[in-house]
């Protein structure tokens, strides 16, 4: 279902939740995640309201393409990742992050 969602609406919830640091939104399978710049952004985030909004954004979009009421509404568990992590331990390749 994740998946079902096109990259046009990834983009405007990016633009929606006005959140400078965030780079990007990845999906992987039923994986989610938020890519920050920094491990001090995701520590930052991760601890304060801001990616619960996250969530609940992405999860009333997910919401939108789940034909058949699957989901949960506001249950969907989403990731923040940076990118920092990943130039460190991945070489910069998010799709080894996913594997």
């Amino acid at each position: 279902m994740n998946e079902n969602i096109p990259q046009e609406e990834i983009e405007k919830l990016k633009s929606k939740l006005a959140v400078k640091e965030l780079v990007r939104i990845e999906r992987c399978f039923s994986a989610t995640v938020f890519f920050l710049e920094t491990d001090k952004q995701v520590k930052d985030l991760e601890t304060n309201k801001v990616k619960e909004t996250f969530r609940k954004e992405y999860s009333k979009l997910l919401k939108s393409y789940d034909e058949f009421d699957y989901l949960e509404e506001d249950k969907y568990p989403i990731h923040l990742e940076s990118m920092e992590t990943i130039n460190k331990k991945y070489n910069g390749e998010i799709h080894w992050y996913f594997r």
